[in-house]
């Protein structure tokens, strides 16, 4: 039943991005200026390839109106509570930074009207207050077992730490020898990152940044000497990023 209903689904139900449009190749719709424009999808650039993460995709794209313009498409899954790194570059350009990507546009990915975010769009407002996370339950049952060892000893090693005591001469340690020799206490469960990120569900929100200047990899330079400009350009671009206002860092 499950594999028969998969068959069914569309395909925005099976996670495929409504937004890219297919017809003649792929293309994106953005509003800029009060005004609709078609940015053609060429070629994906960068694929992020991981489980849980943002989900970074780059494309060139092109307008296909005989000016030559290329663009880049970031396309990323961002957590909210974030500054809008479309605003960041924004403000590198406005500032005439250089080396650093020109902004063109950027803007929240909407779909059917509504923003695309991950728990009322993605998951549709399910709740998670009833699922357990093997993580944590794993890490609260070592937790558990390293407490019930030390407490439940036997006493006949108390017993036998006396007797072999007593036949040797007692020899008191220092106090510094004595802190470096305890272990640190165990953190309780309340304290655990795994534990404060169930409670505090984070949502990611989907955005899309587009820049002006597209260039080729710098593994693919044809010389010593073009790696070298291309990472020195990085560097300043970086730097004067920085210098520019604390509002400009990510």
């Amino acid at each position: 039943m499950v594999v028969l209903g998969c068959l069914w689904m569309t395909e925005e139900e099976l996670g495929f991005d409504p937004t890219i449009v297919e017809g003649g190749g792929s293309y994106i719709h953005i509003r800029r200026n009060g005004q609709t424009e078609r940015i053609w999808l060429e070629e994906l650039m960068r694929r992020q390839r991981s489980v849980a993460g943002r989900a970074t995709r780059c494309w060139r794209g092109s307008f296909r109106d005989g000016a030559g313009r290329e663009l880049v498409i970031k396309d990323s899954w961002e957590y909210e509570e974030r500054p809008e790194e479309g605003l960041l570059l924004k403000e590198a350009t406005e500032a005439d930074v250089k080396n650093v990507a020109r902004y063109y546009h950027h803007e929240t990915v909407l779909t059917n009207d509504e923003v695309d975010d991950v728990l009322t769009n993605v998951q549709r407002g399910l709740s998670d207050t009833v699922g357990q996370n093997p993580l944590q339950q794993r890490r609260v049952a070592h937790s558990e077992a390293i407490i019930s060892s030390k407490t439940s000893s036997p006493s006949g090693a108390r017993r036998g730490r006396s007797r072999s005591s007593s036949r040797t001469m007692p020899r008191k340690r220092s106090s510094s020898s004595i802190q470096a020799s305890m272990r640190p206490p165990i953190r309780s469960c309340s304290d655990s990152p795994v534990k404060q990120d169930m409670h505090r569900r984070r949502n990611r929100v989907h955005h899309q940044l587009i820049m002006q200047d597209f260039g080729k990899s710098i593994y693919k330079s044809s010389s010593p000497r073009g790696i070298l400009v291309g990472l020195l350009g990085g560097i300043k671009g970086k730097c004067l990023t920085k210098l520019s206002g604390p509002q400009l860092i990510s």
